[in-house]
């Protein structure tokens, strides 16, 4: 299980995954940082009250009341 706290996310422009009831699978494109590491996000489903993110066949389940706000991603700069 991971710790509680706010996670450092990345995505591509481009996400890809299949949309099932209650679920994302196959998705890619979508890191999280964790443990000084970068990892894939492979899938995210709805259990109850939680959210759970897959990466690999490892999971970790946070309450889906943390994901009610949108928050903003920082403009890229233009070159």
């Amino acid at each position: 299980m991971l710790p509680a706290g706010s996670y450092l996310a990345a995505f591509n422009d481009c996400l890809t995954g299949r949309l099932g009831d209650r679920r994302i699978s196959g998705l890619s494109s979508i890191r999280v940082r964790v443990f000084f590491r970068w990892w894939s996000i492979t899938g995210i489903h709805a259990d109850s009250d939680q959210l759970v993110f897959e990466v690999g066949s490892i999971s970790a389940k946070f309450p889906a009341r943390d994901f009610n706000a949108s928050l903003e991603c920082p403009a890229k700069a233009d070159s």
